[in-house]
């Protein structure tokens, strides 16, 4: 079995890298709005409350989700929005290869071809540790 060309995978990796992308839109907005606040304090006097402000700063997403709750007040609906984005973020991030439903919208023959790829680089991992 050939494997899927480059054309056949280019609308994939096409919506998967948008999403990821918009998934860490959420990430560095948080970031930002934690910077904003520590030099809205800043000018107020007051010193900082957030310990990231650092662009650099390479905190994962539930981290400055929980910080961004001790410095600013979210609603109940804003903080179950802010949990659900990043509950699909990271799925979408760090297991959406292996997720069943993306395989549902397959072919057959593209599923094992799909389930083969996977397993070929599974593999190739355990190989290299």
């Amino acid at each position: 079995m050939p494997e899927p060309t480059a054309v056949e995978l280019a609308p994939i990796f096409h919506t998967y890298g948008l999403a990821v992308y918009t998934g860490q839109l959420l990430e560095h907005g948080l970031g930002l709005l934690l910077s904003v606040i520590d030099e809205e304090r800043k000018r107020e006097g007051l010193p900082p409350r957030t310990t990231f402000a650092d662009p650099r700063s390479h905190k994962t997403l539930g981290v400055l989700f929980g910080e961004v709750k001790l410095v600013e007040y979210l609603s109940e609906s804003e903080q179950k929005q802010i949990q659900y984005a990043a509950k699909v973020r990271n799925q979408l991030v760090h297991s959406y290869w292996n997720e069943r439903h993306m395989q549902a919208t397959l072919t057959p023959r593209k599923r094992g071809i799909n389930l083969i790829m996977f397993i070929s680089i599974m593999v190739r991992q355990a190989h290299h540790e």
